[in-house]
């Protein structure tokens, strides 16, 4: 039975995956500091220990897994947040670090915005893959979700370790390019008219920055953000000349979560999670690779 325990959990990406696979998995601990994330988390996962915040778990006491999922709020980091490192965030992960660096888990996952890969913060990567190097054997790449079989075009970097005294060496799925997904595909019928209320001034912000584009839904979305009811630069869409925000189940499918999720009642509590998250579908070849090859080991 894996033992699985994540950070910055949000509402369990990596929980689902391992369910989608059904590999036989029992989830430790997880933890995220946001109560709505808990919220959702709780009503579709099991976990038997929650911790509210990083900074306060005991990891003397923390009780060994054999597979940490992690990263850290991406808001110093991302191209559409502040890109300021000297705003503290990024520093949790320093946390996330000291968990490894106390319980060695057999495997590693880190995930977090493209940007962690530009020239604007190599050492601050370069920092993190060292302090992980000097016990794990390391890869990572850049995936893009639109090739996992979701109509979303975002681009996120992944980290997988392995213990070196495994003698394994991480082998992440090569990423086709080939999109198997069209927009249009995942759309809902019937959309509620209050989706197709849209503020003047975003209107403008289509037409002239476009800021906010229309979709092409023969095509795929834009990268679904946390803020997608006020500044939707996943894209608008297009029906019959009338344009509408994506819908939370949208966002949903966009993410490769199961039909019988259980999501929040607001909407805008919705499209937080579903912009934070990580996609389903890379998860699963992440993690069917990784077990595949533990399995013949």
């Amino acid at each position: 039975m894996l033992k699985v325990g994540t950070t910055f959990s949000g509402i369990g990406a990596p929980e689902q995956a391992l369910k989608n696979l059904k590999i036989p998995h029992i989830v430790k601990w997880a933890c995220d500091i946001d109560k709505h994330a808990k919220q959702t988390y709780l009503a579709n996962h099991v976990c038997e220990k929650w911790y509210d915040d990083i900074t306060k778990i005991d990891i003397n006491n923390l009780e060994y897994v054999d597979l940490y999922v992690f990263g850290f709020p991406c808001q110093d980091i991302s191209r559409i947040g502040l890109q300021d490192l000297g705003r503290g965030e990024s520093i949790l992960v320093d946390y996330s670090l000291s968990i490894i660096d106390k319980i060695h888990p057999k495997y590693i996952l880190f995930e977090n915005v493209k940007n962690i890969n530009s020239k604007r913060y190599k050492d601050f990567k370069d920092n993190i893959l060292n302090r992980l190097a000097e016990n794990y054997n390391i890869q990572y790449t850049i995936y893009n979700s639109l090739y996992f079989g979701v109509p979303q075009n975002r681009e996120r970097f992944f980290c997988l370790g392995i213990r070196k005294d495994l003698n394994m060496q991480p082998n992440l799925p090569i990423q086709s390019l080939t999109q198997q997904v069209k927009l249009y595909e995942v759309l809902d019928k019937n959309v509620d008219k209050s989706f197709y209320h849209i503020f003047p001034s975003m209107l403008r912000a289509v037409y002239e920055s476009k800021r906010c584009p229309i979709l092409d839904n023969n095509k795929f979305a834009y990268c679904l953000t946390t803020k997608q009811d006020r500044s939707p630069n996943s894209g608008l869409v297009n029906e019959n000349g009338k344009l509408r925000f994506l819908t939370p189940n949208e966002c949903r499918k966009l993410q490769g979560f199961p039909i019988n999720w259980i999501m929040p009642k607001s909407k805008y509590v919705a499209y937080k999670q579903f912009g934070n998250t990580i996609t389903i579908n890379v998860l699963e070849k992440i993690f069917e690779n990784l077990l595949q090859k533990d399995n013949e080991s």
